[in-house]
């Protein structure tokens, strides 16, 4: 769950950054170009939209990424075999506490 939780903490931190380098840029320019007698500013939707997307990407699965599966709900023909992922549909082990792609703690 340590993996799953500095993922989703580094998701917030990028989506951060984004949005407010995004805002800055938008705010700073127009300011810029206010003052200076009119002339040209650069709307930065990309960064902003993007950051808000990772920002909310990451408080997302902060609250509710943490769900663990259920041990009695894995037949014994999976067990053998393996399960898939309930984040990301890999092929993993029931073995293993997370799942080796995205990070997500199993609970098993």
């Amino acid at each position: 769950m340590a993996k799953a939780i500095t993922k989703a903490q580094s998701d917030i931190r990028y989506g951060a950054i984004w949005f407010v380098g995004g805002l800055v840029v938008t705010f700073g320019t127009h300011i810029l170009a206010r003052d200076g007698g009119g002339g040209p500013y650069v709307i930065a939707y990309g960064p902003v939209i993007f950051g808000a997307f990772k920002l909310a990407k990451g408080v997302v699965s902060m609250l509710f990424g943490n769900d663990e599966i259920d041990p009695s709900s894995v037949d014994t023909e999976t067990k053998s075999n393996g399960i898939n992922c309930p984040s990301c549909i890999a092929k993993i082990s029931t073995s293993t506490k997370y799942c080796q792609i995205c990070g997500r703690a199993l609970g098993i």
